[in-house]
């Protein structure tokens, strides 16, 4: 067994899905409670980096929680 194979069979499907490295405007819009036109809004005023490949825009999960964390906190 190559070092490949035993890397690849360490690595769980369920891992990989539980933890994703992007995700979709769609799912990113759930993850994180903001309307598709709010996350829309802050990809325009270049708040929120995306990523595309293809016609597919992907949002990194770093880039998004950096977005959210970077939001003003709400009043008590």
């Amino acid at each position: 067994m190559t070092r490949t194979e035993t890397n690849i069979d360490t690595v769980s499907a369920s891992s990989i899905a539980n933890d994703p490295v992007a995700i979709s405007i769609r799912d990113a819009c759930c993850y994180c409670g903001l309307s598709r036109a709010s996350l829309y809004r802050a990809i325009s005023a270049r708040q929120l980096d995306t990523r595309k490949f293809g016609s597919r825009t992907i949002i990194l999960m770093d880039d998004l929680r950096r977005f959210i964390a970077s939001l003003p906190r709400g009043s008590p």
